[in-house]
């Protein structure tokens, strides 16, 4: 603690710390990010101790900014513990400790372990105290852990889906036994007017769905909704890509709206043409139509669905991806994705550890490549995960996502659609607002405890139905998780923490 002007203060408690490198810690509060370097990590060290200290003038404009930042706060006593989501473990006679929030391992020695396994965080020395908490694996008792880093209670997303139609014939389509039927013009009448409420207390991402949003039937539906212009809602749209070029001088004249287009490719042409099909093969045609989006600098997704019979073409799509793409990496990225029939107690979906050695034979590209599952998204972009907040109060912000149907039906979930259990409300509900409003907090026994929660968050709601006959029923995935962090460990991908 820091002597400053006849008060002592120490560090905010809701900041967020991340270790960079041996000379570099980023703090991070209410999503503004600060760099400490230098003289400022020598002052961070006095103010996470507990002793006080008396500082000369040379730090007088540095305390200055730290009050100004709210990074500092007048306090007299600071005491720790063991974060939610800091993971203990023993193997091969090693002890570690696992950061799940940031996909972090660390060993410990064996001292440092029992004092962490025993609670007694309050013994360690003001050293370890030090590098354990820019680790952000210890924290203030007065935190509140996850309540502070899932905040994100004025965002939502909107799906809209006017059909189910589609000019595709993909392998894993889940939607086959949907109505092809549009949109009533009543129905989307009323959509809009609950889009213009729902925009005056949050901030809306449209995401036009289907089916396929880009058919030439959905063009007035479309427009209709993009020349709305309201202040707190951009657009997304999730295509396969095969309409982009008919589209496109109406995309121009909103493009300033549209946040990104997810668009799918699920290999180099020869397997993607097999998987998602379309008369003679639609992988050029999405190329080429990806590069059109690009090079007027609209932002795209390329979205991968990964299975057992594709993931072994990923670096070969990685390839072709460079070569017809390289110029405009600014303007897209690869998202890779786990295919999941959650309908298919017969199908096999890769394991977490098979799709991480897939991803360490990658090489170098000049494009981003992200992960959309959370636990491997951390061990490989944990500086991103920690810089965009990516962390999320459900397995997919369920009760934050708005699905509504062609025929004026609400769902928190895209995948759930004509599952009646899965039905909230209905655009004629005379109080349609406060059945989507009405968030069930979960009571999840078996999971009570587990550090793990903070990546699974109870798993897909959707997934625990079809499988366990319950939303609640975890479909727990732990042990993967394990497998990954031992094989991490085993090959040298951990940092050791000496007394």
């Amino acid at each position: 603690m820091i002597e400053y002007a006849g008060r002592t203060y120490t560090e905010n408690d809701c900041i967020k710390f991340y270790r960079l490198s041996e000379g570099k810690i980023y703090l991070k509060l209410q999503n503004n990010l600060y760099e400490f370097t230098g003289k400022m990590i020598e002052l961070l060290r006095k103010l996470l101790d507990n002793e006080v200290y008396h500082i000369s003038n040379e730090y007088d404009v540095i305390m200055k900014l730290l009050l100004e930042k709210n990074l500092i706060s007048e306090r007299h006593f600071l005491k720790y513990e063991l974060n939610d989501y800091s993971y203990l473990m023993e193997y091969k006679g090693y002890k570690y400790i696992v950061n799940l929030s940031q996909g972090e391992i660390y060993q410990l020695t064996s001292s440092i372990y029992n004092i962490l396994l025993n609670g007694c965080v309050s013994t360690l020395n003001k050293n370890d105290l030090f590098e354990l908490r820019i680790r952000d694996i210890i924290t203030p008792m007065q935190e509140s852990n996850v309540k502070d880093i899932n905040a994100n209670t004025y965002n939502k997303r909107v799906y809209l889906i006017n059909s189910f139609r589609c000019n595709m014939n993909c392998i894993y389509c889940f939607e086959h036994n949907k109505t092809f039927d549009i949109m009533p013009s009543d129905i989307k009448h009323q959509t809009i007017e609950y889009i213009k409420k729902l925009s005056e207390q949050n901030f809306i991402t449209l995401v036009f769905y289907g089916g396929e949003p880009l058919l030439e039937e959905n063009y007035a539906f479309i427009e209709d909704f993009l020349k709305l212009h309201l202040n707190n809602v951009e657009y997304e749209f999730i295509t396969n890509g095969l309409g982009i070029d008919n589209y496109f001088s109406l995309l121009s004249k909103y493009r300033h709206q549209i946040s990104c287009f997810t668009i799918t490719l699920d290999g180099p042409k020869k397997i993607h043409d097999k998987r998602r099909i379309f008369r003679n093969g639609s992988f050029e045609l999405i190329i080429n139509n990806v590069k059109m989006l690009v090079e007027n600098e609209f932002y795209v997704k390329l979205r991968v669905n990964l299975d057992y019979d594709n993931i072994a073409y990923l670096s070969e799509l990685c390839e072709e991806i460079e070569n017809k793409l390289k110029n405009y990496t600014k303007f897209f990225k690869l998202e890779l994705h786990l295919v999941s029939c959650k309908d298919n107690s017969e199908f096999k979906q890769i394991r977490l550890i098979d799709l991480l050695q897939s991803l360490l034979k990658l090489k170098e590209y000049s494009f981003k490549i992200t992960i959309a599952d959370q636990f491997l998204r951390r061990i490989r972009n944990s500086f991103d995960v920690y810089v965009s907040n990516f962390m999320q109060t459900d397995f997919c912000n369920y009760y934050d996502n708005i699905v509504i149907n062609n025929n004026g039906d609400i769902y928190h979930c895209n995948e759930a659609m004509g599952t009646n259990e899965f039905v909230i409300a209905n655009l004629k509900d005379s109080d349609v607002y406060n059945k989507v409003n009405l968030v069930k907090e979960q009571t999840k026994k078996i999971c009570n405890g587990c550090p793990f929660d903070i990546i699974c968050k109870g798993k897909c709601k959707f997934e625990n139905y079809t499988k366990n006959g319950s939303i609640d029923k975890v479909t727990c995935n732990k042990e993967e998780m394990l497998e990954v962090i031992k094989y991490l460990i085993d090959n040298g991908d951990y940092e050791r923490l000496q007394e």
